[in-house]
């Protein structure tokens, strides 16, 4: 298993600028189920707030397309020492209300509190009234909080109770082959944590992306399969005018020409990184990066710096891909911007390799 959690996606993202040469398996290459990001509406809640989840996701597998199983389990509040994995035994009790029957058929039984199952790739929280109140209030702490941390798991087969699992240390659900005891692994299953902190005052938005550019412009117009766009533009699978780029063959993928993605991001998507330990007198700016994604082809860097506190804002962030892949294919490309404090945004731009 490939578990995505969460709150290291951005220790992951930023050591990778400075990592050098080439990987076996780059984390902007999508060639099997991923999750490439989770979003709340609201990254920091406050009490009683019913904020919305969204996953972005994309089988980029060989055997797709094909049914994909989400789930989503809340209600862990203020877990020892902010661990996640202190959670574990929560999750098994939560998870006990369900058969794996209603696994498979993606049904919340009567009688489970609102907030605490949900299916798809949008989920409704819910932070409990005292969230902060029923805290401890620790030593250094200047802005009183919570948190609640709520889980997903994303399958392409079926989701089960995983037999003999530990409440104390294991997930409680696994993905298994379609009538088998098979399990799974990392290209077909993925799974992980988004923790929301609570605050009465503090607030946190998500970056701003107004507009993804691309070197090839389309009109994104609405079309249809039969009906042409314009010059260097097909009607894509989304139906839409998309761009049009010619593939490359050449074996190595500097050799092939480059295409500049680039999210226009919102300068005052950048806020000041207020938390529970830092008064608004010291606190820095966020740091914002964005992370590239690609089902076909390669980015020169799968991660670029937007923003840093002692650095500032950068002048160039755009995304570098080349279409070093075979031609007659439709391939996704994915910008996810994110903050140092748990805010998300994401685009995409679908191209058409010739």
């Amino acid at each position: 298993m490939r578990p995505l959690i969460q709150s290291l996606v951005g220790l992951l993202a930023l050591a990778g600028l400075f990592g050098c040469g080439e990987e076996q398996d780059r984390p902007s290459q999508i060639d099997s189920f991923r999750i490439l990001a989770v979003r709340s509406d609201s990254p920091f809640a406050s009490p009683g707030a019913r904020p919305t989840l969204e996953m972005l996701t994309y089988d980029g597998s060989p055997a797709a397309p094909r049914p994909i199983h989400t789930l989503w389990i809340g209600g862990c509040l203020n877990p020892e020492g902010d661990l996640y994995y202190h959670c574990y035994p929560a999750l098994h009790r939560t998870l006990a209300a369900l058969s794996d029957a209603d696994l498979s058929a993606e049904q919340v039984p009567s009688g489970v509190p609102d907030g605490s199952i949900g299916f798809g790739t949008a989920f409704n929280a819910v932070i409990p009234a005292d969230a902060i109140t029923s805290r401890p209030r620790g030593s250094g702490v200047v802005y009183p909080y919570g948190v609640l941390f709520l889980f997903y798991a994303a399958c392409a087969g079926e989701l089960r109770h995983v037999p003999g699992a530990n409440p104390a240390t294991d997930y409680p659900v696994g993905c298994y082959r379609p009538g088998t005891s098979q399990a799974l692994g990392q290209d077909d299953f993925e799974f992980g944590y988004y923790p929301i902190y609570v605050y009465e005052t503090l607030v946190n938005h998500n970056p701003v992306i107004s507009s993804l550019g691309f070197d090839v412009a389309a009109s994104g117009a609405a079309c249809t399969a039969d009906i042409g766009c314009g010059p260097d533009q097909v009607c894509g699978g989304q139906g839409v005018c998309i761009p049009a780029v010619a593939a490359c063959s050449a074996k190595e993928a500097k050799d092939c020409p480059g295409y500049a993605l680039g999210p226009s991001v919102d300068r005052s998507s950048v806020e000041l990184a207020l938390s529970a330990l830092i008064l608004e007198s010291r606190a820095p700016a966020e740091t914002l990066w964005v992370s590239y994604y690609s089902t076909g082809g390669l980015f020169d860097k799968d991660t670029r710096l937007i923003n840093e506190p002692s650095a500032g804002w950068s002048g160039s962030y755009e995304g570098v891909w080349r279409p070093q892949v075979g031609g007659g294919r439709e391939v996704s490309l994915f910008a996810v911007v994110r903050d140092n404090r748990g805010g998300v945004a994401w685009a995409r731009q679908d191209v058409w390799v010739k």
